[in-house]
């Protein structure tokens, strides 16, 4: 293992930008399009004229892209393949690896490691700027050890496999949640009584705890402050040692800021914030 920096294994970062006479349509993927290493569809443009004045950066197959903006909320992808006419944020950092020290995937598993997306936002929070967010130097300066090529092959093709694996049981699980969901919709179709919430589940709005009981290292309860923290799994960056508002194994959660509307189950304690509320059942037969 050899210590590094980030800056010593890389290329460049944004190294390229969109030519602001190009004709043609422009594919434009803004911080919102990526997450935890998916690609939702991009928004496609007549020209670049009609596309956000965002729409800048460009990148190569093997480029890792990061949102400076919030790291926390995960906002970051690897590009095996590019369409034709890709063009990024600004919003994004665009990282090409230099392939003499570092395989490129494992480029974007080392910077997406949940340690350096915690420090990164542990540097985006003492920003001065709107949001808090880091700087391409940031990325450069961040230290990490690296094993020989030969052995980081290997490492990628056995990650690259369970990811595929994950991918596929990912797809297989949205297909059955169609299924459940369009028989759930003739079953509602059948009924003609309703009731409240209230009398069949109780309802409890998150509540922040002390700023000053919060830290990265895992003491105390996980938190989730808000959708961000549990869209696409659960992920809390944060925890608090003097939670105010604990769920319950079994409970549902959603976001109602922001992300209005994100619901998941949960299996284990976890402290909500302001931008998160909870609903547990009253009876089993009722979750």
């Amino acid at each position: 293992m050899e210590n590094k920096t980030i800056g010593e294994i890389i290329v460049s970062i944004n190294a390229s930008q969109i030519n602001l006479s190009s004709q043609g349509p422009v594919v434009y993927f803004d911080t919102g399009s990526v997450l935890n290493g998916h690609f939702d569809q991009p928004t496609i443009y007549a020209t670049l004229s009609d596309a956000p004045s965002r729409a800048r950066r460009l990148a190569e197959p093997g480029d890792c892209v990061i949102s400076t903006v919030r790291p926390n909320m995960h906002h970051f992808g690897f590009l095996k393949t590019i369409p034709t006419n890709a063009v990024f944020s600004t919003g994004f950092v665009v990282v090409h690896p230099d392939k003499n020290f570092v395989e490129p995937y494992y480029l974007y598993l080392l910077l997406t490691n949940p340690t350096i997306t915690a420090l990164l936002q542990q540097i985006a929070e003492t920003s001065t700027t709107t949001y808090p967010s880091f700087k391409p130097d940031d990325i450069k300066r961040l230290n990490v050890k690296l094993p020989p090529l030969s052995s980081q092959k290997k490492i990628v093709e056995i990650i690259q496999n369970i990811d595929q694996t994950l991918s596929l049981n990912h797809q297989i699980n949205q297909n059955l949640l169609k299924l459940c969901r369009l028989e759930f919709d003739k079953i509602k179709l059948t009924c003609s009584n309703t009731t409240e919430l209230s009398t069949i589940a109780h309802l409890e709005m998150g509540q922040s705890p002390s700023g000053d009981t919060y830290n990265l290292h895992g003491e105390g309860t996980p938190l989730l402050n808000g959708a961000a923290d549990f869209r696409g799994g659960i992920h809390p960056l944060k925890y608090t040692t003097d939670p105010k508002k604990v769920t319950q194994p079994g409970d549902y959660i959603f976001g109602v800021r922001a992300t209005i509307g994100l619901t998941t189950k949960v299996f284990n304690k976890y402290a909500i914030g302001r931008g998160v509320g909870l609903v547990r059942a009253l009876e089993p037969e009722w979750d």
